[in-house]
């Protein structure tokens, strides 16, 4: 009842009402369990224990609207911050090399939080507007050693240059590895459309991809994900040749932006699906291992 009144009213009094009647009502509930089977404790049958736990959940439905529904305000970034630090810290100390940071529908969108809509805020990943954002969420994370995989969608430009902007600050660019994953075809294969042109898609891509070449020249800025294709219902040969296409096309906008195939093979990074025919799908790594250095060396690569 609780949740679905939740979906249905973006009001704070509202909310809180409605979880002050659901503590009442799992309360009462409580009550009736000790009725029916006593453990001789009186203290379920208190007034003072049905209005304590309708009155904490009805501050928790208040916290939970500061947090979802005003999001944009900026009240949830502390708190999600420091989730997101506090699980990357955890998880590095216990000898994880790689983070894998997934942005939220606005950061992804290239949209500053004040500004997007307050659904998108926080939706689906990590909410990232400002160089303070990022610090706050790798802070703890030494980024000599550990590799970052940034999911910023259709508009990376932004996230990445607040990800080379925190590793210079640190005096860590030069080691920071990892990649920002663009892969503005595979957005527009998962999902039907981009928000802007591919022309504008590319310029975006060749920037970040110059930036890389000059600050981080371990980062890599390109992604080519099989993925979208195998899961609407591609095999392993079709996955491959979407995959191999994508690659061959982003190679040639990065040419025509006048970098060079040596400066950007380097930086592009391939992600295939994997299914349980485990040789099977080991063969079709190596595949696209074989089919990518035809594909660079026919364009006269180093």
């Amino acid at each position: 009842l609780a949740g679905r009144w939740f979906k249905e009213n973006e009001d704070a009094g509202q909310r809180v009402i409605g979880f002050f009647i659901a503590g009442c009502f799992l309360v009462t509930a409580a009550q009736l369990w000790q009725y029916l089977f006593p453990i001789n404790k009186k203290i379920w049958t208190s007034p003072f224990v049905l209005m304590t736990g309708g009155l904490a959940l009805g501050a928790f439905a208040f916290l939970y609207h500061l947090i979802d529904v005003k999001g944009k305000k900026g009240w949830i970034k502390p708190l999600q911050f420091f989730g997101t630090n506090a699980i990357a810290v955890a998880d590095v100390s216990r000898g994880q090399t790689e983070l894998n940071l997934r942005l939220d529908a606005a950061s992804c969108a290239g949209q500053d939080a004040d500004q997007a809509n307050a659904e998108d805020v926080g939706r689906d990943g990590l909410s990232l507007s400002t160089f303070a954002d990022l610090e706050q969420a790798l802070s703890g994370i030494d980024l000599s050693q550990t590799s970052v995989f940034l999911r910023p969608g259709p508009r990376p430009l932004a996230a990445a240059t607040l990800l080379l902007a925190v590793a210079k600050a640190r005096g860590q660019a030069a080691d920071l590895s990892g990649c920002v994953e663009n892969d503005p075809l595979g957005h527009l294969a998962a999902s039907g459309a981009l928000p802007f042109s591919l022309e504008e898609a590319f310029r975006e891509m060749a920037l970040c991809t110059r930036a890389g070449i000059t600050t981080a020249p371990k980062l890599q800025t390109l992604s080519v994900s099989g993925l979208p294709y195998r899961d609407a219902g591609a095999h392993g040969v079709q996955e491959l040749g979407f995959a191999i296409a994508t690659g061959v096309e982003y190679l040639r906008a990065l040419r025509l932006a006048g970098l060079s195939v040596d400066e950007v093979s380097p930086r592009i990074r391939f992600e295939l699906g994997l299914g349980s025919n485990f040789f099977m799908e080991i063969a079709k790594v190596r595949a696209l291992r074989y089919l990518w250095s035809k594909v660079v060396a026919a364009y006269g690569a180093d």
